[in-house]
């Protein structure tokens, strides 16, 4: 059974003017959920817009994704969700290390 937090980020993903517009407002908190909607559901435009955008240090698909099989999640990820993350990630500019 999917959490209504899962169900709430598929809807906002499913629109990609919307989301990437409500990205700025929205609490980090949220950016893991979003991920995991956009990511499944193949929303490209959006994953990327929440890679360029990721408040959290680290991007860790392990971390993200759940296992194949739970919550009804395919059992290969598809093809243009794994290629959007890394176009994303080609894309966006290197962050400086705080901690030198």
């Amino acid at each position: 059974m999917q959490s209504l937090l899962f169900l709430c980020a598929v809807q906002v993903t499913r629109h990609h003017t919307l989301a990437c517009w409500a990205l700025a407002s929205l609490p980090r908190e949220l950016y893991p959920a979003l991920f995991q909607a956009a990511f499944m559901y193949g929303r490209t435009l959006v994953l990327q817009a929440l890679v360029q955008t990721w408040p959290y240090p680290c991007l860790s698909f392990r971390q993200l994704l759940p296992k194949p099989k739970q919550l009804g999640w395919p059992e290969r990820p598809r093809k243009e969700s794994v290629q959007a993350v890394i176009l994303a990630l080609l894309a966006a500019p290197r962050r400086e290390s705080s901690s030198r």
